[in-house]
């Protein structure tokens, strides 16, 4: 009779987390940026790249996994044959009746052209072995001749694909003016022959070009019949030489042709408080119509919620999670008991060593557990682990992909997959599955400022066949599991927001405190001086403005820290002129 654990393994209903190293001289530089799964072989697929490949320089590496226990079913390299190198940044699953493909994109650099700096790579694969089904490079151009392009996502159309990224030109403006375009292209499934290929760019104060990259793409499933597709990204510009911003950018696209969705007609520009902010990640929602993405503010993590008209949710605030000295998110994925998870990474402990960080979150974006991977006792992971992508499969288990330096500093950056239970925890032989950490983690709710405009060019594209080869992988089990973040929502433990921020010569500094205690609330400058206290000795609970009256301060970077007996917590903020 076969045993309860041993049947629960081979259904994949038991956690684990392995770290895996290219097999070959000088293999190191091993990285996954994204994770897909395949319910027909219950297995995962990860893709990424792997440094000194059998095809030259970097190679796009393609890993299979059983979801039962992460052993490795085979691994292949792509990319053009001694060529440069060779980035893999994202992969879907597509299953055509009998048979399961993968789908891959990416970019190659340089290019096929002189001085063009990159190439977009799209292949197709068979499930069963990795074989090649067909393989490009792709090289955009205008009327100008040749452009850098990149790309960092995929996704199935229902029956072709959208790959989005950007576009830049070659000692020259993109397409749309600024330095960078966003881009979106279409290729069809049987052969990988483009469709169509677009750049798009806004403009800042309608005079000044800005420079827009895309780092996610989805189908639009907020209709009945998605005819529309969703990216999200960046928008780069310069309130004045040399400072440089960014906002979120988001807009929807006609997957007919790739011009601007005519019911939003506009790229929506997105401005949380804080001086950079981007989306890497955004899904559709799947508890209502609309998106949920998520990326950076600064050092913070964002979740932001967008109804179908692009118009921000949770009555026009976002999510903003801390954990100082710097947190960041790259991927956000619906779970089936109706919360979302995101996966990213943190130095929580700030020993200058980031941690995979995995935090589920539910419908209004209150925080119901934040871990980090740190390992088992026998097997501490104490160097950098970076989580890149997540996904819940089987149902009731999240894998997160990224990558880690662990086992050992002589093989920097193996791929990391860690597949936890509903809770984020996996199994330690004879130690508990988790414990909790005192971590600065608090939730805020600011309104987020929107403009939106529009420039869009139809560009041209050739095409190259590339090359592949099939290589090992080696994994190690890490016996690892995730150490808790303690839970800090808004009516439990004190937390501050500041606004506006950015600032000119005064902002309103807001903290609330749930019960009495003594309070400091200390401004400091970049290097750690103190510039002034704004608040110190005791307080009742209660709800507290503070202003802050910074005309005699420089343009710059400033911290406010405010600290409530043990409660400590720090939020950037900055003064422009």
């Amino acid at each position: 009779m076969i045993s309860i654990s041993i049947l629960l393994m081979l259904i994949g209903q038991t956690p684990w987390a392995k770290a895996y190293d290219r097999f070959g001289e000088e293999s190191y530089n091993d990285t996954a940026y994204s994770i897909a799964c395949d319910t027909v072989d219950k297995a995962y697929v990860v893709v990424g790249h792997t440094n000194m490949g059998p095809l030259g320089g970097l190679d796009v590496l393609v890993t299979k996994l059983s979801i039962a226990d992460g052993s490795v079913i085979w691994s292949r390299v792509f990319g053009p044959l001694y060529e440069g190198d060779d980035y893999g940044r994202s992969v879907i699953v597509d299953y055509d009746e009998d048979t399961t493909y993968y789908v891959v994109t990416g970019y190659t650099s340089p290019g096929i052209a002189p001085e063009d700096l990159a190439d977009i790579l799209i292949f197709k694969i068979k499930a069963s072995d990795g074989s090649k089904v067909w393989g490009y490079r792709y090289c955009g151009f205008d009327q100008t001749g040749p452009l850098a392009d990149y790309a960092y996502s995929i996704t199935n159309d229902g029956g072709d694909y959208l790959v989005a990224g950007n576009v830049e030109g070659i000692s020259r403006p993109a397409p749309c003016g600024g330095l960078s375009d966003a881009l979106v292209m279409s290729v069809t499934a049987d052969s990988g022959f483009p469709n169509w290929t677009r750049a798009y760019g806004k403009m800042l104060y309608d005079e000044f070009p800005t420079d827009d990259y895309l780092y996610s793409i989805i189908e639009d499933s907020s209709v009945a019949t998605p005819n529309l597709w969703v990216v999200a990204g960046k928008s780069c510009y310069e309130v004045e030489p040399g400072y440089p911003m960014s906002d979120i950018l988001a807009f929807k696209g006609k997957k007919s042709d790739g011009t601007i969705d005519p019911a939003t007609r506009q790229l929506y520009d997105y401005s949380p408080p804080g001086r950079f902010s981007c989306a890497y990640n955004i899904k559709n929602d799947h508890l209502q119509p609309g998106y949920i993405l998520t990326g950076d503010v600064d050092s913070s993590i964002v979740v932001m919620k967008l109804h179908p008209n692009l118009k921000v949710g949770w009555l026009g605030n976002c999510r903003i999670y801390t954990i100082p000295d710097i947190a960041s998110s790259r991927c956000i994925e619906n779970t089936s008991d109706g919360n979302y998870v995101f996966t990213g990474f943190t130095d929580p402990g700030k020993t200058s060593s980031f941690d995979l960080l995995m935090t589920k979150i539910d419908i209004n974006g209150l925080i119901k557990w934040s871990k980090v991977l740190t390992g088992c006792p026998a097997t501490p992971m104490n160097l950098d682990d970076y989580g890149q992508y997540v996904i819940e499969y089987p149902k009731d288990f999240y894998a997160a992909t990224g990558y880690t330096d662990w086992p050992s500093p002589w093989t920097p950056a193996n791929l990391l997959v860690a597949k936890t239970d509903a809770n984020g925890d996996i199994p330690c032989p004879n130690s508990p599955n988790a414990c909790l950490q005192d971590i600065d983690i608090f939730v805020d709710s600011p309104e987020v400022y929107v403009d939106s405009s529009v420039y869009e060019y139809l560009l041209g594209m050739e095409i190259m066949e590339i090359a592949d080869s099939s290589v090992k992988v080696l994994d190690s089990l890490i016996c690892g599991k995730f150490v808790g973040i303690e839970e800090m929502q808004n009516n439990q433990l004190p937390f501050m927001k500041i606004l506006p921020n950015p600032l000119t010569n005064s902002t309103a500094i807001s903290y609330q405190l749930p019960a009495k205690g003594n309070v400091s609330l200390k401004i400091y400058d970049i290097t750690g001086r103190k510039v002034k206290t704004l608040v110190s000795g005791e307080k009742e609970a209660g709800n507290y403005s503070v202003d802050f009256n910074a005309k005699e301060l420089t343009t710059g970077i400033y911290f406010a820290k405010l600290v409530v007996g043990d409660f400590k917590a720090t939020r950037k903020l900055t003064i422009l002129r």
